[in-house]
C-alpha cells in the first residue's frame, strides 16, 4: 500500500465506520428505547407528554414539528413551544386544531439561528416544551417525547448537516427517557468555497469565513511543493471574498523559481523564475520556459515549434493547494465543509478547461476535491510564451 493510498484510506475510515453504526446499530438501539419508553415512562410520566409525530430539520436550519397532545377537555386557546435550557429559553407561537375526542394537534415552523423571525439558541442541548392556554386563563405544559423511530440513515450525506447560511449544526437527539432534544454545536473556524468562474481567459474563486466574526484573511496562498504565490482578496457582495487565480505567477513560481511570488489586487506583483516585474500590478516580462526549446526532429509532432511559443513533450501535473493566511498567522485551507455530501470529490465533477493566461500561455486547469474536502487546481503547462512575446 502506497503513502497516499493509506491516507485516502484513513480519511474515509470515520465515513464507513459511521454508515455502519447508522445501519446496523441504531435501529436496534431505537427499537428497544421505543419499547422501554412505551411500556414504563410514558405510564410514571407525571403530567403527559405530548408526542411528536413529526420533528424534522429542513435545509440544517429550518425546524418541523408536528405533535399530538392528550388533551380530553375544550380546545385551548393558544400554544406555544418552548426551547428551553438551564434559566434560558425561547417562546414561538404553534398553531392548535383538534383531531378527535382525546387528541389536540399542534404544529409549527421556525428557522434556527439568527435570522428573521428564526430562534437563535447558544452552543448545547435544548429541551422541548409544548404550552397550551385554556380559556379561564389555566395553562398546561407538556414535555415533548420522541420521534422514537431511528434519526439517522446511513448513505452519502452527512448527519447532520450544517447549515449553508451560518455554518452551525443542529440536530434532534432523543433521551434515554425518550424526551426530545435540539443539540446545538457551533462551526470551526474555517475557509468555505463558495464558486468557481472558470473561463477561457482566466479563474475568480469566491469563498467566505465561517466560523469567525473579528479575525479577517490577508493574503491567499497557492502552494505546490516548492512554489509558493500569495495573492490579496478582494471584498464582494456581502461577506464573499473573492480572487483571480494568477497563472502566470504561478508557472513562474512551478518552473524553477527559489522565492515565493505575490500577486496584488490589479495583477502580478512579482514572479518566480524567469519573469520579472517593476511592481504591484505591472508585469515586465511574462515567465518563460526554464531553458531553450529542444530542436524539432522529423516526424516529432510534439516539438514543434510555433509562432509565439513553445510546444513540448507535455509536463506533469502539479497540483496547487489554497490556504486562507489570517491576520494572526493562522492559515485555513480552501474547501467544503458545509455542503450536503460526505464525500464532495465524488459528487462534485468539475470541467476541465484550458485557460489562455495574459503572459501567452496555455495552462489546462483541473479543479478537483480531494478525501479531506479541500479544493485543488491541478495544472498542466501545455504551452509556454517565449520571452518577449505576449498574448
Amino acid at each position: 500500500m502506497t503513502r497516499e493510498s493509506a491516507r485516502i484510506a484513513l480519511d474515509v475510515l470515520p465515513v464507513r465506520s459511521q454508515q455502519f453504526l447508522d445501519r446496523r446499530i441504531r435501529p436496534h438501539v431505537a427499537q428497544v428505547r421505543t419499547t422501554v419508553v412505551d411500556s414504563v415512562v410514558r405510564p410514571v410520566a407525571p403530567g403527559g407528554r405530548a408526542r411528536a409525530r413529526h420533528a424534522s430539520l429542513l435545509d440544517g436550519h429550518t425546524f418541523n414539528l408536528h405533535a399530538v397532545l392528550p388533551l380530553e377537555e375544550a380546545d385551548g386557546e393558544a400554544g406555544f413551544l418552548y426551547f428551553v435550557r438551564g434559566r434560558a429559553h425561547h417562546r414561538v407561537p404553534v398553531r392548535l386544531h383538534r383531531a378527535g375526542r382525546t387528541e389536540l394537534h399542534a404544529d409549527t415552523t421556525v428557522p434556527l439561528g439568527p435570522l428573521p423571525g428564526g430562534v437563535d439558541l447558544e452552543p448545547g442541548r435544548w429541551g422541548l416544551r409544548v404550552v397550551v392556554a385554556g380559556a379561564g386563563g389555566t395553562a398546561r405544559a407538556f414535555d415533548l417525547e420522541g420521534p422514537l423511530g431511528p434519526t439517522t440513515a446511513g448513505g452519502p450525506t452527512q448527519s447532520p448537516p450544517a447549515s449553508p447560511l451560518t455554518g452551525y449544526r443542529y440536530q434532534i437527539r432523543v433521551t434515554p427517557l425518550g424526551l426530545c432534544r435540539i443539540s446545538v454545536r457551533r462551526p470551526q473556524p474555517h475557509a468555505e468555497m463558495v464558486r468557481l468562474e472558470l473561463r477561457p481567459e482566466g479563474a475568480v474563486v469566491a469563498f467566505r469565513m465561517v466560523g469567525m466574526t473579528r479575525a479577517r484573511p490577508v493574503a491567499v496562498e497557492l502552494a505546490c511543493g516548492a512554489g509558493l504565490v500569495e495573492v490579496v482578496p478582494t471584498a464582494g457582495d456581502g461577506d464573499l471574498l473573492a480572487f483571480a487565480v494568477p497563472f502566470d505567477a504561478m508557472l513562474g513560481a512551478a518552473t524553477g523559481g527559489s522565492a515565493p511570488g505575490s500577486v496584488g489586487t490589479t495583477g502580478v506583483g512579482t514572479t518566480t523564475g524567469a519573469g520579472t516585474t517593476s511592481g504591484p500590478g505591472t508585469t515586465t516580462g511574462p515567465p518563460t520556459a526554464t531553458g531553450p526549446a529542444a530542436p524539432a526532429e522529423p516526424g516529432d509532432v510534439a516539438a514543434v515549434g510555433a509562432a509565439g511559443g513553445t510546444f513540448g513533450p507535455e509536463p506533469p501535473e502539479r497540483d496547487w493547494q489554497i490556504v486562507v493566511r489570517m491576520r494572526d498567522g493562522s492559515r485555513l485551507p480552501l474547501g467544503r465543509e458545509l455542503d450536503v455530501p460526505r464525500m464532495p470529490r465524488r459528487v462534485f465533477r468539475m470541467r476541465t478547461r484550458l485557460v489562455a493566461t495574459e503572459g501567452g500561455a496555455l495552462i489546462r486547469v483541473r479543479p478537483h476535491y480531494n478525501a479531506r474536502r479541500q479544493f485543488r487546481l491541478a495544472c498542466t503547462a501545455i504551452h509556454r510564451a517565449r520571452p518577449g512575446v505576449t498574448a
